[in-house]
């Protein structure tokens, strides 16, 4: 079967794909690093492990911005007919919230390195720098970022659990083609 481009009207095409895989592993990365060099990296090292999570944080805000521009140039497929109408409504709920959590935790992000006490070095694609805004060294503000980025990463981790073990329900339970067309 070749895979084109674009959508078609039953199938992700290969930027899509692109977009949604290349996504889905940096935010699996991001979550469990971020994770990570919170709370069993070294202490030494936890500057550079705060510009490499920023810096590929920065990486999935622009791949989420170009898929966003993607989406709205290039429908998706139609959802099977034999979809009921609550899982229709979980399916758009569950993808608006994905998005706009995925934005959400980024900015969230940019925010912690801006108010940061010392400057974290972390450029977009690994050589653009990317400014940064405004409340350096404010530190009630950093707080403030820190735990709502922590709140919303967690909540993104349940929201991508939900979303793959609803993939698998398709897949497995109710046999349809909707994991299969993005693989």
């Amino acid at each position: 079967m070749s895979i084109g481009l674009r959508n078609s009207a039953t199938q992700w095409g290969a930027l899509a794909k692109s977009f949604h895989w290349a996504g889905a592993a940096l935010t699996i990365f991001l979550l469990a690093f971020g994770w990570w060099m919170i709370h069993l990296g070294e202490r030494a090292e936890r500057l550079a492990n705060f510009g490499i999570h920023a810096g590929i944080g920065y990486d999935l805000l622009l791949l989420i911005a170009l898929r966003l521009c993607w989406r709205a140039i290039d429908r998706g497929p139609a959802l099977p007919a034999d979809f009921l109408r609550w899982e229709r409504a979980a399916t758009h709920l569950g993808h608006t919230l994905l998005y706009v959590l995925l934005l959400a935790v980024s900015v969230t992000g940019w925010l912690i390195v801006s108010s940061a006490r010392r400057p974290i070095d972390a450029s977009l694609l690994g050589f653009i720098p990317v400014p940064l805004l405004e409340r350096a060294g404010d530190k009630a503000f950093h707080d403030l970022a820190e735990d709502i980025h922590r709140v919303l990463s967690y909540t993104l981790l349940v929201l991508v659990i939900v979303h793959v073990v609803a993939a698998l329900r398709h897949h497995y339970v109710k046999k349809n083609d909707i994991l299969r067309r993005m693989m």
